[in-house]
């Protein structure tokens, strides 16, 4: 029973070590590419308005910088890539793991690249503010898609964290179990 209940808590410990630590993120460096460099090596380049944030965590008890953070956009314009009104791209949560830090019903310029199937965005992209990408709109030009031209609904790239919830339930299942086997033990010890 005790060599059970050793083995029943190693493999409690390295299930928890894999599932709580989070993952190694490193420093941003930034090299700004021109407009026309960036926009040839985005896979999409829209102007749009920030109308939801919502960050996720990548550990269950820590917060690590390159938690991901998911932007949902309304579209205005589009130069490249996307054609739905709505569109939702991935960044870090922290500028120190090169995450661009929107902010709700602000104007941006996009330029996103899809990263296992999911559009994102980096600080040292040339994604910025409205106001402060004029540069920028005169490269652009003309965009392809405007306003009324763009589909309904929403491109969603949000992902549910299925791994964390797996391997909690499994933990569940094994504290319970453990729990249940040291309650038997327990109560076959107080009757006997």
């Amino acid at each position: 029973m005790r060599k059970l209940a050793i083995s029943i808590i190693m493999v409690i410990l390295m299930v928890s070590i894999y599932v709580w630590i989070p993952k190694q993120s490193f420093a941003c460096s930034c090299a700004i590419a021109s407009p026309n460099q960036e926009f040839t090596k985005s896979d999409a380049v829209f102007q749009g308005k920030v109308i939801n944030k919502e960050t996720s965590r990548t550990a269950l008890f820590t917060k690590s910088s390159d938690d991901p953070v998911y932007v949902t956009f309304l579209v205005e314009k589009v130069w490249k890539g996307i054609d739905t009104k709505n569109i939702m791209v991935q960044t870090a949560l922290s500028e120190a793991s090169c995450g661009f830090n929107f902010h709700k019903n602000q104007e941006y310029i996009v330029y996103a690249t899809e990263m296992d199937g999911k559009l994102q965005v980096q600080l040292c992209s040339r994604t910025n503010e409205l106001a402060k990408a004029n540069e920028d709109i005169q490269h652009l030009g003309k965009p392809i898609k405007v306003g009324k031209e763009l589909k309904k609904g929403t491109k969603d790239e949000h992902v549910f964290p299925w791994k964390r919830v797996v391997m909690t339930g499994f933990l569940l299942v094994i504290f319970i179990s453990f729990l249940t086997l040291i309650i038997r033990k327990w109560l076959k010890k107080g009757y006997s």
